[in-house]
């Protein structure tokens, strides 16, 4: 299993400042673990979540 720290230090081997990560759609609704990695790196990574849109709010 790949952490988010790990993903961290292959940024900065290659020296990227910012990623964009996607939840795969077998995860359904279940957004947590993408919704912790986006909090632990606020500033550096954003987020691509097709469950997100269909539950914010209006």
């Amino acid at each position: 299993m790949v952490t988010v720290a790990d993903y961290r230090r292959v940024m900065e081997a290659y020296g990227i400042d910012r990623a964009v990560l996607v939840q795969p759609s077998v995860y359904g609704f279940d957004n947590s673990a993408l919704l912790s990695a986006l909090a632990d790196n606020l500033g550096t990574l954003r987020i691509v979540d097709e469950a997100y849109r269909w539950r914010r709010p209006a």
